[in-house]
């Protein structure tokens, strides 16, 4: 029997990204922003070896990607950094989306909108494979495959969007069968 488990934790901060491409005033604005993100996930990974024609393998891995950008701007050579007072945040009663209103001559008027680029992207993917080689070269696979993909709007914590998202949700489950047969001379 063979046993794994590793998790695994990444942090970036400050990145530089581009966002979307808007108009204001005629002028075209590429919109660009920091982003940091976090990313936690952990590989599960089992083997038993039941005789040599038999064996069960599983794998599994929860994965979570959370995003947030702040520091708005604009490529203008320099990067022109939308400040305060030009960028409003409006988010619906729903929460089912949010905008960025951009007043970049500060006059009290909208000259753009975009999206709010923030990200939750949650993924958990399993596999429990039996194999058995019930005569030499020829071998039965039985596979049961769940998985689940999610995006919705970050958490300020992992755990809890790992939890809203993989682990409160429905998983899709499939099933396979495979068998091979040798014919022997």
């Amino acid at each position: 029997m063979k046993l794994s488990l590793q998790p695994k934790y990444t942090t970036i901060q400050n990145r530089l990204q581009y966002n979307e491409t808007a108009t204001a005033q005629g002028a075209r604005r590429d919109i660009v922003s920091f982003l940091d993100q976090n990313t936690l996930s952990f590989a599960i990974r089992a083997d038993v070896v039941i005789s040599p024609n038999i064996a069960i393998q599983y794998y599994g891995e929860p994965f979570i990607s959370s995003g947030t950008y702040d520091r708005f701007g604009y490529v203008d050579q320099p990067l022109e950094q939308v400040g305060n007072g030009q960028i409003y945040y409006f988010e619906n009663e729903r929460e089912e989306w949010s905008i960025w209103d951009i007043d970049e001559d500060q006059n009290g008027t909208v000259d753009y909108t975009i999206g709010n680029p923030d990200f939750s992207f949650a993924q958990f993917r399993s596999n429990l494979v039996f194999r058995w080689e019930y005569r030499p070269g020829s071998e039965l696979f039985v596979v049961w495959a769940q998985g689940l993909t999610d995006t919705g709007l970050p958490s300020r914590r992992l755990f809890e969007s790992l939890q809203n998202q993989i682990f409160s949700q429905q998983l899709e489950n499939t099933f396979l069968i495979k068998m091979t047969y040798r014919f022997h001379r």
